[in-house]
């Protein structure tokens, strides 16, 4: 079927790696990275090449509140991951209250 097809691509590997790291008590640190192998081009998807890229989060902590910022896909500035799909580059902010 149609959704078999497409559920059958995947990559020939794939890693991840994760570091966690609270610098103080206030203050946190993550980076998570992958690399992917690429997608070999079929009749219902074009090649996409591997690439590699990361995540990182800092966080500031301070009574029930945690202030990020989060940068993800941050090795380029665009990367392909399925299809003719570009995934951008992007750095947010998230302020959570902890009740």
């Amino acid at each position: 079927s149609f959704a078999d097809d497409f559920e059958a691509i995947d990559p020939k590997s794939q890693f991840i790696f994760q570091s966690i790291l609270d610098v103080s008590q206030h203050l946190d640190l993550d980076i998570a990275g992958r690399y992917v192998h690429r997608l070999e081009r079929n009749d219902f998807a074009p090649l996409v090449p591997s690439y590699f890229t990361f995540d990182a989060r800092i966080a500031y902590e301070f009574n029930n509140i945690v202030i990020a910022v989060i940068g993800q896909n941050l090795a380029e500035k665009t990367h392909l991951e399925f299809g003719t799909r570009k995934i951008p580059r992007s750095i947010l902010g998230r302020v959570t209250c902890r009740l």
